[in-house]
């Protein structure tokens, strides 16, 4: 599967995804958007469950999600860092809705 990615990667590359994205929300009149720590936690700690388990949903094989609770923070690669081959590719794949 997936290899983890070093955190300052990481890190780089959500920075970007939120500038690429407040970039977008500025032309369409809307605030920016700032990185929270508590969810970028979240959001790691999935990516590394999706990563030791083989699977790519929000929903985990075991039925949790983010609709029953938090998950652990861990460490991993994002999804998205691993299924995109830019960071520019990012924000527009989430405005055309995939």
């Amino acid at each position: 599967m997936g290899r983890a990615a070093d955190p300052d990667g990481l890190a780089r590359f959500a920075s970007e995804v939120v500038e690429l994205t407040n970039g977008e929300r500025a032309r369409a009149g809307l605030p920016p958007l700032a990185a929270d720590a508590r969810l970028t936690a979240a959001a790691q700690g999935h990516s590394a469950d999706m990563v030791a388990r083989d699977f790519y949903s929000h929903t985990s094989p075991d039925g949790t999600g983010p609709r029953t609770g938090p998950r652990p923070p861990a460490p991993g690669g994002a999804p998205s860092a691993r299924t995109s081959p830019a960071v520019s590719a990012v924000p527009p794949t989430w405005w055309r809705g995939g």
